[in-house]
């Protein structure tokens, strides 16, 4: 494979953002659904966050990398804000954050190669 067709191919990631619905159930038993966009992360990030060893919150670091809200992603949580976040509400969001890598790194069905 040469590097044009691996671009072709999606092995870069652009960082455009994708709404994903998350539903969250608050500690009072209501639920709550509404949409964040999801900003994938490219390799480098993703290492820099795994292989930390600041005593830092991996998930609560993963989630103000990737995590937008708003009606069009233009709001972001600080790594403080992520930390503090409800439990339930968090691991949503790292839901969000799982399908979108997920749904994206699914190989397409057909090549893609003219």
């Amino acid at each position: 494979m040469d590097l044009k067709t691996l671009q072709q191919q999606g092995g870069f990631i652009d960082g455009a953002p994708f709404k994903e619905p998350v539903t969250w159930r608050r500690a009072d038993g209501d639920e709550v659904k509404f949409d964040v966009h999801v900003v994938r992360q490219p390799f480098g990030v993703v290492d820099e966050v795994l292989k930390t060893s600041d005593g830092r919150s991996q998930s609560a670091r993963m989630i103000s990398n990737c995590i937008r809200l708003g009606d069009k992603g233009q709001d972001s949580l600080t790594y403080e804000q992520a930390f503090a976040l409800d439990p339930t509400l968090a691991f949503a969001l790292i839901g969000a954050i799982n399908r979108v890598n997920a749904k994206k790194s699914t190989p397409p069905t057909s090549s893609g190669v003219s």
